[in-house]
């Protein structure tokens, strides 16, 4: 009996001095960045199951997370490297203005982002306040001109000047828009050979004669006029004296 009185005496001690003592405060547990992925893609699959169980039945009552934002993949649009003149028909200057638009993610891989596109060049000149040229091509036109290659991808556009501008350094703006409003713009300075003025107005160099030798035409240059008063002299020949007879 006294042996247990003992015993009580001690636990009721060892209660006392624990409850006197001292709470421990929180361990501060630092999460890595890796950690914080991890449980992001974990609670965006939770939501995904989630959805997909009120799919299939829609009175059974799915698991409770909080919302989260939707980041769009497409972060930006860029102007790729094939950017600049074209000259396909021999003639001096650039008729043509070839853009490479390169929708890219976060890590700037290309995305085939769909979506309305609108193409303005500008002078760099000071003076200059109306663009040089303005192109405008709706989603339906853009698309079939994605181009996947092994060193980029993006859409790739051929442009002719509406009018041929007259100077040869400029600023090119890329604006993309989506179906749901997003909008993406870049810019790049660019240099290119302006047409000449023939070129210009549609006018086409004369080809130089050709004489036809065998086979082959044989260029000889542009012919030379005549002058009015050029008078031609033939010379007289000498004419020999018929042989004597024996």
């Amino acid at each position: 009996m006294r042996h247990g009185c003992r015993t009580l005496v001690a636990l009721a001690c060892i209660a006392f001095l624990g409850g006197c003592a001292k709470p421990r405060r929180p361990e501060l547990v630092e999460v890595s960045d890796a950690q914080y992925r991890d449980a992001l893609t974990e609670l965006m699959r939770t939501e995904n199951r989630n959805n997909a169980l009120t799919r299939d039945d829609p009175s059974r009552p799915g698991v409770a997370v909080p919302e989260i934002a939707s980041i769009p993949a497409t972060q930006r649009i860029a102007l790729g490297r094939l950017t600049g003149g074209i000259d396909r028909d021999g003639l001096p200057g650039d008729e043509l203005l070839s853009v490479v638009i390169e929708p890219q993610d976060h890590a700037a891989k290309p995305l085939r982002t769909p979506g309305n596109l609108e193409v303005i060049a500008y002078s760099t000149s000071a003076d200059a306040k109306e663009p040089i040229a303005t192109w405008s091509m709706p989603e339906e036109k853009l698309a079939p001109l994605w181009k996947q290659g092994l060193l980029n991808a993006g859409y790739h556009l051929e442009l002719a000047w509406p009018t041929p501008p007259s100077c040869d350094q400029m600023r090119l703006v890329a604006r993309l828009t989506t179906a749901d409003g997003r909008v993406y713009e870049t810019a790049k300075e660019l240099k290119i050979s302006p047409p000449s003025n023939m070129a210009r107005h549609g006018v086409s160099p004369e080809p130089n004669p050709l004489v036809r030798i065998g086979h082959q035409n044989i260029s000889i240059g542009k012919p030379m006029p005549l002058q009015a008063s050029a008078e031609v002299v033939v010379p007289p020949q000498a004419i020999a004296p018929p042989p004597l007879l024996p």
